[in-house]
């Protein structure tokens, strides 16, 4: 079940990944938004999604791959 589940979200970062998703969108923050800014607007919304926090939770846990794909993608 676990191995599906991975299956899952990693088809869904692709899938984003190939879209060309809107980063600042996905953290919610502007476009000229700060290196701080990006980082703390990361900070609030992994807290919130994390699969620790919300076991049980599918979309809590796409959510924080997003958030999680969009940093490194922001800060690089």
């Amino acid at each position: 079940m676990k191995y599906l589940s991975f299956l899952i979200i990693l088809s869904s970062l692709l899938s984003i990944v190939l879209a060309g998703a809107d980063y600042y969108k996905i953290l919610g923050v502007n476009k000229n938004a700060n290196e701080k800014e990006i980082r703390n607007a990361y900070r609030q919304l992994s807290k919130k999604y994390h699969p620790d926090k919300n076991p049980d939770d599918e979309s809590a846990q796409h959510k924080f791959m997003e958030i999680s794909n969009a940093y490194d993608i922001l800060m690089d």
